[in-house]
């Protein structure tokens, strides 16, 4: 429950600070602390799948096999994911990411969250 409390007081503060969050638990377990912020989801598997909304027309219909391909078709498809995401200095913005453990995985980092999201009034909560 402190964590709760304590993610409540954050989102209630008037600016961030370039924040990047993890969070262990159950995404219905978070939902109640970002009253009064707008919250975005993104799953990261999203950005692998051809029949998502999202998918660009430039990416290529066959999926990328190899681990190299994969780390830079994530970071590609990240990063442009990160900047179509409306958000605004009027409108506080809470970005939920599932299926973090892909940035793991392919060894891409978090480094594309606090270029192209992250500010005083976005926050990125990586759900783990």
């Amino acid at each position: 429950m402190q964590a709760n409390e304590e993610l409540a007081q954050l989102v209630q503060q008037r600016t961030w600070d370039k924040e990047l969050l993890l969070w262990s638990g159950p995404e219905a377990k978070l939902l109640p602390a970002l009253t009064g912020v707008q919250v975005e989801t993104l799953d990261l598997l999203d950005l692998f799948d051809p029949a998502h909304p999202t998918w660009s027309e430039s990416v290529p219909a066959n999926l990328p096999i190899d681990d190299d391909e994969i780390r830079q078709h994530l970071c590609l498809t990240l990063r442009r994911r990160l900047q179509a995401v409306p958000r605004s200095p009027g409108k506080r913005t809470v970005l939920i990411v599932r299926s973090a453990g892909l940035l793991a995985r392919y060894r891409v980092g978090v480094r594309d969250f606090y270029e192209w999201f992250c500010d005083d009034f976005s926050m990125v909560i990586l759900l783990v």
